[in-house]
């Protein structure tokens, strides 16, 4: 699977500038995203789906992560 790397920038749904600061693999096929974004003069963190993510500010980073079974 393709993860985007933590330190990626990307655009949220609305056209939030975020950046991963984590990554949470739940199981072999579902990934979350931890972002964090100003809003004002505050910091918001929250747990996004991939699905609402709809683009990248700048170069995509994205990493490949596997599960070898039986170890």
């Amino acid at each position: 699977m393709d993860i985007y790397k933590p330190g990626t920038e990307v655009v949220l749904q609305d056209d939030i500038p975020a950046i991963i600061t984590g990554v949470y693999i739940c199981s072999e096929s579902c990934v979350q995203y931890e972002c964090a974004w100003w809003n004002g003069r505050s910091r918001c963190k929250e747990i996004i789906e991939p699905s609402e993510i709809t683009g990248t500010k700048s170069r995509t980073k994205k990493i490949k992560m596997g599960f070898v079974q039986g170890a």
